[in-house]
């Protein structure tokens, strides 16, 4: 069928006007309603991240309640103030269950100006502790410390990572410093907190002090320093909100700081991600776009089959028609214009193959006519029964030739003179071709011979009857005329796709190109039986074969 049928126009012009349509609707839609949605989720994914932010807050706000209980104690203060230490175990023991109380602690220790130092376990090395933060109890200062430190700097048997919050314990009304308080806290149990705050958020997460230095990743093996690198003002800036990409996927990331501490907190929000839904809800619009098409197209199809189906139809039976086949018969379902031609159409298929029948009739009669009085001529029985009484005579007479030739006569005039099948299988052609050569060969001797290429498995093909003798004896007759050397005939076959080929050829003195021109044009030559009996074999295989089958006359 052509692209520009009358079918696939109707097709296009209703598909591409829908398409057009649906398009239309499509971008309104995302117009006046995605952009919007589109900035209520980004905001909606940096709320949910502040879920993060705020639990830590709290966290470092319970640390901080702590602190302060434990250094406004008197019991603490009044420890401290002395130099004796005389109290030393009662305060381990206080804050070895202030610690036992809360899961998030892993240690307090206070390292008093009187020069005691007071531990939550026993197991800590006072002077090492000491040494660890040495700094900070000369600082002399009330700010608030936090610091990342290993527990195997004055721990003998725990080595793990941990924050420290360090605090004076200072009497502002006195002015003065009575030590250093000072919070191990569980580094796991805090990065645990912010992974479950963070665990249902697709965003990444990054916690750093005021030097920079990473305290907290999410997840944990993402390196997120680059955005430090980058964006160092984010360290100086109490808040910030800006675009960038971070591995090279375009992200929001908003920076802010945490309160009780000097840490900041930075969450990157990927664009990909808060925009997922959005995307889907896209996605799916444009699914439901594309379902409404298909609906359309198809209806578009089914209206356009439904109107051009009877003008293909009837095309496509001209085209049987033009091919050979006259039964064709086109069923008429409309009563319109297309409907009276279709009538036409089939009464014009009608005649026509009543008036080829009707030849084709009469010229198979014709033949059949042509052949009986071609067997009428002589009469077989009276042939059959003279030429048996020849052979017994010269079989009584001891002539074994004479009998031998008498019998190989009366089997070809059997096979030729037979009512059979115009059809024989290819061994009884080729055996009625061995019955004449065996006549022939007592008349020339051994002028010639003769050999047969035939595979077994293509001796029972079908083939036309009395096809070889006559261009067998062609050969023999005018093509072995006047040679000085032995002539040969070779006959020989093969299947090739659904076809059978046989060759016939000999070494004889072979046809001019003008004989051969007058063979092919059916034109009288010299040798008049050569032009019968070639034409008489073309003319039957073509009759019961068709115009694509016949002889072929090569020659050297």
């Amino acid at each position: 069928m052509k692209f520009f049928s009358i079918r696939n126009k109707i097709f296009l012009f209703y598909a591409c006007s829908m398409m057009i349509f649906l398009s239309l609707i499509g971008y309104i839609l995302y117009d006046l309603f995605f952009d919007t949605l589109k900035d209520h989720q980004i905001n909606y994914s940096i709320e949910l991240a502040n879920k993060t932010q705020y639990n830590l807050e709290f966290f470092l706000n319970s640390v901080n309640n702590t602190a302060a209980l434990l250094s406004n104690n008197s019991n603490i203060i009044q420890e401290l103030k002395t130099k004796n230490g005389f109290n030393k175990e009662e305060v381990n023991t206080f804050l070895e269950n202030t610690v036992s109380a809360h899961a998030y602690l892993k240690g307090i220790y206070i390292i008093g100006q009187n020069g005691v130092v007071y531990i939550s376990d026993p197991r800590v090395k006072e002077e090492d502790l000491v040494l660890s933060f040495e700094e900070l109890i000369a600082s002399n200062t009330g700010d608030e410390i936090y610091k990342d430190s290993y527990t195997y700097k004055y721990h003998s048997s725990y080595n793990a990572r941990t924050l420290t919050y360090t605090k004076h314990i200072y009497d502002y009304k006195n002015n003065v410093d009575y030590g250093l308080l000072i919070i191990s806290i569980n580094y796991d149990f805090l990065r645990e907190l912010i992974s479950t705050a963070s665990v249902t958020l697709v965003n990444k997460m990054l916690v750093v002090d005021p030097d920079g230095e990473t305290l907290f990743t999410f997840p944990f093996n993402a390196y997120l320093d680059e955005v430090i690198f980058k964006h160092p003002e984010i360290l100086s800036q109490s808040t910030m909100r800006f675009t960038d990409k971070v591995f090279g996927e375009e992200s929001i990331i908003v920076a802010d700081t945490v309160k009780y501490s000097n840490w900041k907190i930075i969450s990157i929000h990927p664009l990909n991600n808060i925009l997922a839904d959005i995307q889907k809800l896209f996605l799916q619009m444009v699914q439901m776009i594309a379902l409404f098409f298909v609906i359309i197209a198809t209806l578009a199809y089914i209206f356009s089959y439904n109107i051009t189906k009877p003008i293909i139809t009837l095309s496509n039976s001209v085209k049987q028609v033009e091919k050979g086949n006259l039964s064709v018969n086109v069923d008429i379902k409309n009563k319109d214009e297309i409907g009276e031609l279709t009538a036409a159409f089939n009464k014009m298929v009608r005649r026509i193959d009543q008036l080829i029948k009707r030849t084709v009739e009469n010229e198979k009669q014709k033949a059949e006519m042509d052949f009986k009085i071609l067997q009428a001529q002589i009469n077989p029985h009276f042939l059959y029964n003279t030429l048996d009484s020849i052979r017994w005579m010269a079989t009584l007479q001891n002539a074994p030739i004479v009998s031998t030739m008498v019998s190989s006569m009366i089997n070809l005039l059997k096979y030729n003179f037979s009512r059979k099948d115009t059809l024989v299988t290819l061994s009884e052609e080729i055996e009625s071709v061995r019955n004449y050569i065996s006549i022939q060969k007592y008349k020339y001797g051994d002028m010639f011979d003769i050999i047969y290429r035939i595979p077994d498995d293509i001796m029972e093909c079908k083939t036309i009857k009395f096809i070889l003798q006559p261009i067998v004896e062609n050969a023999i007759f005018h093509g072995f005329e006047n040679i000085e050397h032995i002539g040969v005939i070779e006959i020989s076959a093969y299947i090739e796709g659904d076809f059978l080929y046989i060759n016939v050829s000999d070494n004889g003195v072979g046809m001019t190109e003008e004989e051969q021109q007058n063979v092919i044009e059916r034109k009288p030559s010299k040798k008049q039986y050569l032009e019968i009996g070639i034409k008489n074999v073309d003319d039957r295989i073509k009759f019961y074969c068709g115009e694509d089958f016949g002889l072929t006359l090569k020659s050297a």
